[in-house]
């Protein structure tokens, strides 16, 4: 049986809540995975795989802010 269908503002928050929770895993992604020109030598998958890695961080990233903008990491 699936899960029942939540709300995105409320997936959203769930989220924030999350990442600000673990926002020093979050903060060693960025360094893991940084946000790097491609290289001359890697092939068009690598590239692909490289891009999606970043754009993951880059998401969490966005939210870890979200979450230090509210002033209140742990609730909505």
């Amino acid at each position: 049986m699936p899960a029942p269908a939540t709300k995105p503002g409320k997936q959203r928050a769930n989220l924030r809540r999350l990442v600000a929770a673990h926002s020093e895993l979050v903060l060693a992604l960025d360094q893991l995975y940084p946000s790097l020109p491609p290289s001359l030598d890697d092939s068009e998958r690598l590239v692909w795989a490289k891009a999606g890695e970043r754009r993951l961080v880059d998401h969490l990233l966005t939210l870890l802010r979200e979450s230090n903008e509210r002033g209140n990491l742990l609730e909505d």
